[in-house]
């Protein structure tokens, strides 16, 4: 996905209640940097979880909410 500056996670959300049912509507929407990915395609699945167990380290994402613990 584009980066878009006026893309927002009311917009997201908005956008998903009218075209998903109910259950399928994300609660919070994060905005990241892309994910880290081997020189085949596949997602990095040590760098996410090492992402997940140290925030702090990782690149700076835009967050709509702060992550809950």
């Amino acid at each position: 996905m584009r980066r878009d500056p006026n893309l927002t996670e009311a917009a997201v959300i908005v956008h998903a209640q009218a075209a998903l049912t109910g259950y399928k509507v994300p609660r919070r929407v994060i905005f990241r940097d892309p994910l880290p990915k081997t020189q085949v395609g596949k997602v990095l699945r040590r760098a996410l979880r090492e992402r997940v167990a140290d925030p702090g380290s990782a690149p700076s994402g835009r967050s709509a909410k702060p992550d809950l613990p």
